[in-house]
């Protein structure tokens, strides 16, 4: 199951001692990962963390995304701004 491994890819990608994934590691493992979901918004989610974020991925941040790719998938027509997220 893809989530099974998208979870556990957080844990495998962390610095030893670190409750947070580094940006860029995150960055690199979401373009692998996505590239075998096909998450088409992946480059844009990863431009917008690398300009705007420009720190650490927490594990709630990690697994949240997963969720968004997941409910909103190729556009964000669906997306609510006033919404729960």
């Amino acid at each position: 199951k893809f989530k099974d491994i998208y979870e556990f890819a957080f844990s495998f990608s962390r610095e030893k001692g670190q409750k947070s994934l580094a940006l860029d590691t995150a960055v690199g493992m979401w373009t692998l990962l996505f590239s075998i979901y096909d998450w088409p918004m992946c480059s844009e989610w990863c431009k917008f963390v690398n300009e705007h974020h420009k720190k650490a991925i927490t594990k709630d941040t990690w697994f949240q995304l997963f969720e968004f790719a997941k409910q909103f998938g190729n556009d964000l027509s669906k997306y609510d701004e006033n919404g729960a997220w």
